[in-house]
């Protein structure tokens, strides 16, 4: 099936190479050991990171697919992931003639910009239209393959990302000699569990928030810890405020001492390809080689708007709700002296 060589083309966890090196590793064990290996798997399920089967809002056309999505449509079907949903995720796509489709696609195929958006929860796909502005430049590798495969680095596919909290994910697991590489929101380095066909895999993960930087390996540490929230995805309510109990405040780390969290403000705006208007929005996350910008023409992610970014290196440190509130009402005052103005024409 061309799915499944796509997905695992690069190196198939269910052939019986794999199995192979799974039952040699644990044959080589001691009936202690075994147990041991047993007791940490079945713990491990329980308490760290995994992926499961990606399920998404399908439908095409129509106002109830497009700006007034329902997903109680009769339009609107859900579909799934075949196997755990590593390289998958659910789209939005906008066509020039403002045709919306969604879908579950490849990682790979996803384009962000103001006319794709592209997420991995369950269901995530239920925005009435794309988030703006669009970050394009926010990129991971997806790959597996044996890590100590020298053409490991050339067998790859490129995803783009559409929302701050998202960074990129490497992970090398234990009993085998596999990596995988991908993308993940609130990602945070640490175990790490994988489904290879009917198998369980734990592996070390470390995450980066730079184009492409998992396209090498990084070592498995935790350098700092960020909160992560995007309101242009979410809404404003627990990310301008901080609320550190909210479902879409993320903490979320990184392995790369260089990295700092980041508090981004922008303004309210339009888009200058589509002439849609976006309101004000909040952002926290981390940023590789952060620098602090504030005036009109802030860049972030491949997208220049109005607005404001403050860095900083120490964990925890973008919580800081009353610079934030500072700013939304600086760019409330912005809005009004526009609208002002051009009342006034």
């Amino acid at each position: 099936m061309m799915r499944r060589f796509i997905f695992h083309g690069l190196f198939d966890p269910s052939t019986s190479i794999f199995q192979l090196k799974v039952i040699n590793s644990v044959l080589s064990c001691s009936a202690k050991q075994r147990f041991q290996i047993i007791i940490c798997y079945i713990t491990l399920a329980y308490t760290v990171t995994r992926y499961t089967c990606l399920q998404c809002y399908a439908c095409s056309g129509g106002a109830e697919c497009g700006i007034s999505f329902s997903p109680d449509s009769k339009s609107t079907t859900q579909v799934g992931s075949n196997g755990d949903g590593f390289f998958d995720s659910c789209s939005i796509s906008v066509s020039q003639d403002g045709l919306t489709t969604r879908s579950l696609v490849h990682s790979y195929e996803c384009r962000s910009s103001e006319r794709q958006f592209c997420c991995n929860d369950n269901f995530c796909n239920s925005l009435p239209s794309p988030p703006l502005p669009a970050f394009t430049t926010l990129k991971c590798v997806i790959t597996q393959c044996l890590t100590g495969d020298r053409n490991c680095a050339s067998k790859f596919y490129v995803a783009s990302l559409s929302s701050a909290t998202e960074s990129c994910l490497g992970v090398t697991t234990l009993v085998t000699d596999i990596g995988y590489y991908s993308y993940k929101k609130g990602c945070s380095p640490g175990k790490f569990v994988l489904r290879a066909g009917s198998y369980p895999l734990v592996g070390d993960s470390f995450c980066c928030n730079s184009p492409q930087c998992n396209r090498q390996d990084i070592p498995r540490q935790l350098a700092i810890k960020c909160f992560a929230c995007d309101s242009r995805v979410t809404g404003m309510k627990g990310c301008s405020t901080l609320n550190t109990s909210s479902l879409y405040m993320y903490d979320s780390g990184s392995s790369i001492s260089s990295e700092a969290c980041a508090m981004i403000i922008g303004f309210p705006g339009q888009d200058p390809s589509t002439n849609i208007s976006y309101p004000a929005f909040t952002i926290r996350t981390l940023i590789a080689d952060c620098e602090n910008q504030s005036g009109n023409n802030v860049s972030y992610g491949g997208a220049n708007f109005q607005g404001r970014i403050k860095c900083c290196w120490t964990n925890h440190c973008n919580n800081e709700s009353e610079f934030l509130q500072s700013y939304l009402n600086e760019a409330w005052l912005h809005l009004l002296i526009i609208e002002t103005c051009e009342n006034f024409h």
